[in-house]
């Protein structure tokens, strides 16, 4: 059976996306002996002089501990995952991309140590950072490699400086040309791994739906209790894409409505400070991916506020959003027009809050079911068939099905 080693470029965290999902449902298949889940590596410098940033959650102390002991933890969702987190011991490694592919060269001789200890064989090489392209030709002992283009790095990484972000460029291309198959988020960034490498393939995002449809998660989460309805609710990390002036706006025009907004703050700008203090606004701050179901049935409305003038792939959130039954209000993402049948998108701050109006007063059955079945349509678990459809047919024209 098939290994598949994952070097992510996300946390084993709360807030379960792509990396996360993809690697737990392949875990749970039985055509898969085990997932390896290799998380950002750590800084020894920055324990030994910030030592109270680092350690300041449990999250971040259990991974210390893990890096500092070469151990692995088991995922308490599956124990055929394994994650690991490494430690990098020379400084400076992302603004010195030669410095980084030292320490991965070093640390990836104990991963070898490690791999060979517990027996695997027939392993898939599954990336995302293109700061790690030097694996492709380091990672020998593999069947296949797999670069999922979940972002345009470069794009993402907009506040680097310039020589960094075209390092990325140029590290994104050398993993789409060198991977044996190639993975995207969205149409946009499919036509171009297309053109450099034939073996590429859309891949959306998923859900796990039974999470927000089952009758247990009918209940109002603490911090939602003293919260007046009716309720827009956005789930997802506030960053760049983030379009805080709309929400700002929405919050001003609809005063009897409530903001419910859950997940990180990763971009605080000037407009974030001013939602801050909006009184029908309510940063929840992040919730465990199993809680989110109990937040979402209690939203009226969900709602996908995006500057669309920044190129965003579907967001990860739309089927969870569909999962929920919920109303979708959202901004015109170019990527989402394959599900405009199932949500309002707005093309401005106007149609934006005349469709949270009429969202809120929708009762209508019908839709409530349908949405819900499109989801049911996207899960990760069927993402998971869809990658192993993939990797079987690739695997047989390279004369190695007996292994699968």
């Amino acid at each position: 059976m098939l290994t598949l080693i994952c070097f992510s470029i996300n946390n084993w965290e709360k807030r379960k996306a792509r990396k996360q999902q993809f690697m737990l449902s392949l875990a749970k298949r039985q055509d898969v002996a085990k997932v390896v889940y290799v998380e950002p590596a750590l800084n020894l410098w920055r324990l030994i002089f910030s030592p109270g940033e680092e350690l300041k959650d449990k999250g971040n102390q259990r991974r210390w501990l893990r890096a500092l002991r070469f151990s692995y933890e088991l995922a308490p969702e599956v124990q055929k995952l394994i994650i690991l987190t490494p430690i990098f011991f020379l400084p400076f490694a992302f603004r010195l991309p030669f410095i980084y592919q030292l320490n991965l060269y070093l640390w990836l001789k104990f991963i070898r140590r490690k791999l060979k200890g517990l027996g695997f064989k027939e392993v898939i090489l599954w990336l995302y950072n293109p700061y790690d392209f030097k694996l492709l030709s380091w990672f020998r002992q593999r069947c296949l490699a797999i670069f999922d283009w979940a972002e345009d790095w470069p794009e993402y990484f907009r506040d680097y400086p310039k020589r960094l972000r075209e390092f990325l460029s140029r590290a994104q291309l050398q993993c789409i040309k060198e991977a044996d198959l190639v993975f995207t988020v969205s149409v946009h960034l499919l036509k171009q791994a297309k053109v450099i490498n034939p073996n590429t393939w859309l891949l959306r995002d998923g859900t796990n739906w039974e999470y927000f449809v089952k009758p247990k998660l009918y209940y109002t989460p603490a911090d939602l209790k003293d919260i007046p309805h009716p309720i827009l609710g956005y789930v997802g990390t506030v960053s760049f894409r983030f379009d805080a002036a709309l929400v700002l706006a929405l919050s001003q025009r609809l005063v009897y409505a409530s903001i419910v907004i859950i997940g990180k703050i990763l971009t605080l700008t000037p407009e974030i400070r001013l939602l801050q203090e909006r009184k029908n606004v309510y940063f929840l701050g992040e919730k465990d991916y199993s809680e989110l179901g109990g937040y979402l049935n209690n939203f009226d409305v969900c709602i996908l506020p995006y500057l669309t003038e920044v190129k965003t792939p579907a967001p990860t959130k739309i089927y969870d959003y569909l999962a929920s039954g919920k109303p979708i209000v959202s901004t015109s993402i170019l990527e989402l027009g394959f599900l405009s049948d199932y949500i309002w998108m707005a093309r401005n701050y106007d149609e934006f809050t005349g469709f949270c109006v009429q969202a809120l007063k929708e009762n209508n059955a019908v839709k409530q079911r349908l949405r819900i079945e499109k989801a049911q349509e996207n899960s990760w678990d069927k993402r998971a068939d869809e990658i192993m459809e993939f990797v079987r047919n690739l695997l047989v024209k390279k004369g190695i099905e007996a292994k699968i």
